[in-house]
């Protein structure tokens, strides 16, 4: 009786034994053949990239609002934004180049809105050249803005001050605040 006791442990501990390397043999195989997590690397990684792009935004009847030419575009559908390196973009009123802007960066979000990163130099059909830094650009107001510093020069002037406004539409900019007025005579 004892032995045959003997024998039934045995056998209960190699049955045991059995399934615990089964489980970490299981577990093993899954690690060794399961694929790594790409989500982070998904997040990380634009789902297209572009390069010498042209990106044009036009009003319901067809007439453009803004164009973008870019050295280089990335779209990351999962951000809902378009970034876009070695920028110009002009604004448009009736199909007519109102304002060109020059940047290193662009955000371009999903509803239209911008932000335009860095040093920022800008000229206007009517002589009017100015510079800032972090220029927004508001989709709902069609409106170029910024709470920066800004300096405009045009021939016959001057214009320095902090923050301002654009409306391509109206051709108008205004200057939030310190404006300082240098009148040039000829």
């Amino acid at each position: 009786m004892k032995v045959r006791k003997c024998i039934v442990m045995r056998k209960i501990a190699l049955i045991a034994i059995g399934i615990a390397a089964a489980v970490a043999g299981g577990y093993l195989m899954k690690s060794l053949l399961s694929t790594p997590d790409v989500s982070i690397r998904a997040r990380q990684a634009p789902d297209i990239q572009l390069e010498q792009t042209r990106l044009t935004h036009t009003a319901k009847d067809g007439s453009k609002i803004w164009e973008i030419t870019a050295e280089a575009v990335s779209v990351r559908e999962n951000m809902r934004e378009t970034l876009a390196t070695g920028v110009i973009i002009e604004f448009f009123k009736d199909d007519r180049a109102m304002l060109k802007v020059q940047a290193k960066e662009l955000r371009l979000k999903e509803n239209g809105d911008m932000f335009i990163k860095g040093e920022v130099s800008a000229a206007g059909d009517d002589d009017l050249n100015f510079q800032s830094r972090g220029i927004h650009w508001d989709e709902e107001r069609k409106l170029l803005w910024s709470d920066a510093a800004v300096k405009l020069e045009r021939a016959d002037m001057n214009l320095t001050g902090v923050g301002f406004e654009y409306s391509p539409e109206t051709g108008t900019l205004k200057i939030k605040q310190k404006a300082y007025l240098k009148i040039i005579k000829k």
